[in-house]
């Protein structure tokens, strides 16, 4: 068996440790007492954020590969292969939102916006991209592309009491795939392209905070969620779901 690489290891631990917070915190029990098979129209909202930072997502690895302070050119080949790959994956949420029953026919025009802890979370991914060590929006890459040892329980539990059908989970099933691909290249490229620790270090921190980013945005989304029914509500079309 294949020893894995000390700093990778830690990084997992830390990932782990992570989602061990995420699943036994107020809010995923919450979820999970209140929501999980009773309204799929939190599932639909999560998804009007899904089309946003996935859009995103592409454009940021290019910019990390553009960045003036990176002279390697592997790590530029790695962004901009990795951007060509995630471009148009937003279509995919937009299709489940379609399923769902939403009349979304022009994009942006007819996407619900974006939500503040979403731009908050994609501001500190271009940051990483754009700042004086691109390599640390690898960390953001690792864990994001390789979620599913921590969700795939939950998610399938959440298909079936939502009675959702996989032609509306289409962005979640088709990236199980693409994402195998995608998290062992980034696990080889992260070794590869980090020679100090403060490499690892940033790597990892970034990891950590952009997941705590994306737990702000699930608890945005629970708060716009209790909101549906008020006529103040940004997301009133999230009410059409089927």
């Amino acid at each position: 068996m294949e020893t894995k690489h000390v700093e990778i290891q830690k990084l997992d631990d830390a990932i782990e440790k992570m989602w061990q917070q995420i699943f036994s915190s107020e809010m995923a029990q919450q979820f999970i007492s209140s929501f999980m098979g009773k309204d799929k129209r939190i599932y639909a909202l999560y998804l009007t954020q899904v089309y946003h930072y996935a859009y995103h997502t592409p454009r940021n690895l290019a910019l990390a590969g553009a960045n003036l302070h990176n002279t390697n050119t592997h790590f530029m080949h790695h962004c901009f292969e990795h951007a060509r790959e995630e471009t148009g994956h937003e279509l995919m949420a937009l299709h489940d939102l379609r399923m769902l029953g939403l009349p979304i026919n022009t994009v942006p025009d007819d996407m619900p916006k974006i939500l503040a802890s979403n731009e908050a979370m994609l501001g500190y991914v271009k940051f990483l991209a754009t700042g004086s060590n691109p390599y640390r929006i690898m960390g953001y890459s690792y864990w994001i592309e390789r979620p599913y040892a921590h969700i795939l329980h939950f998610m399938e539990q959440m298909e079936v009491s939502m009675g959702l059908n996989k032609n509306q989970m289409t962005f979640y099933y088709n990236h199980r795939e693409i994402d195998k691909k995608h998290g062992a290249e980034i696990e080889k490229a992260i070794i590869s392209f980090c020679t100090n620790q403060n490499q690892w270090d940033g790597i990892r921190e970034a990891a950590l905070t952009t997941m705590q980013l994306m737990l702000n945005l699930l608890l945005e989304i629970i708060k716009e969620y209790n909101q549906l029914d008020s006529k103040e509500s940004a997301f009133s079309m999230i009410n059409l779901v089927k």
